[in-house]
């Protein structure tokens, strides 16, 4: 399987670091040099993609850039898989026998998200597909943020980038594939998870976030004045919205699942 870690060309640490997250376990990879704000626009012509009704800020436009870089090389050069990986996640165990081919993917099953992000997620409770090393996937049904590791299929590939061109407003990446692309394909959740990032994984961060500080800067910006409410309203709301979760759920047949790293 090609496998890929999307990492900007002079993040010297972060790639000393993943080197040797894949040496140790003899996994080959290549890195994709991440696009910078300054190649923002030759690489919209490259993949074709409009940026309508977008906020996004230029770190958050070139990761997303990078990403569907990455799908359109799968398109050209007729990839059956792709492994993508941003730079500061730890491989779990026996990550190799998930990596080095793609014959233990089910059929039909097009993303794949390997990581850990959320302490819990909601998956479909009748999707379970056993695999090797005591993991299994799960369907998703809800949020689950992040694409610091994931499997896409050609198939998948072609499918995104039809749906992101015909979005009316452009989003974060993880926005897009793990909560409103979910809604209407299917994403399967590894678990427990093949990658976690560095700043879930351990309490004192090695490789501090770009994107969240791009992020929290979008939301400052994106932030209006906030009119008062009435307090017992809006708890009488929350639980009523809370009651009609649980029966959709219910009925549906979704259950939360703590998603683990090893």
């Amino acid at each position: 399987m090609d496998i890929f870690v999307v990492s900007l060309k002079n993040a010297l640490e972060r790639r000393k670091h993943i080197n040797k997250q894949f040496m140790t376990q003899q996994i080959e990879f290549q890195y994709f040099d991440a696009i910078e704000p300054h190649q923002i626009e030759e690489a919209l012509k490259n993949t074709g993609i409009e940026l309508k009704n977008c906020s996004l800020t230029k770190g958050e436009i070139g990761c997303l850039l990078s990403h569907i870089s990455l799908w359109k090389k799968i398109i050209d050069n007729n990839l059956p898989y792709m492994a993508i990986f941003e730079d500061d996640i730890y491989l779990g165990s026996k990550a190799e026998s998930f990596l080095k081919d793609s014959s233990w993917i089910p059929g039909k099953v097009e993303i794949i998200k390997l990581e850990a992000f959320s302490d819990s997620v909601q998956v479909e409770l009748f999707s379970k597909k056993s695999l090797i090393d005591d993991r299994v996937l799960f369907l998703l049904k809800g949020e689950h943020l992040g694409t610091a590791g994931y499997i896409i299929s050609n198939a998948g590939a072609r499918d995104l980038l039809k749906y992101i061109n015909e979005l009316e407003v452009i989003k974060p990446i993880d926005d897009i594939m793990f909560d409103s692309y979910i809604a209407k394909k299917m994403v399967y959740q590894m678990q427990p998870a093949l990658c976690v990032q560095d700043f879930i994984y351990n309490k004192e961060v090695r490789f501090a976030s770009c994107l969240q500080s791009d992020r929290s800067q979008r939301h400052q910006s994106e932030m209006i004045t906030p009119v008062k409410i009435n307090k017992i309203s809006l708890k009488i709301k929350r639980e009523i919205y809370r009651f009609f979760i649980q029966i959709y759920n219910l009925h549906y047949k979704f259950f939360e699942k703590k998603i683990e790293f090893k």
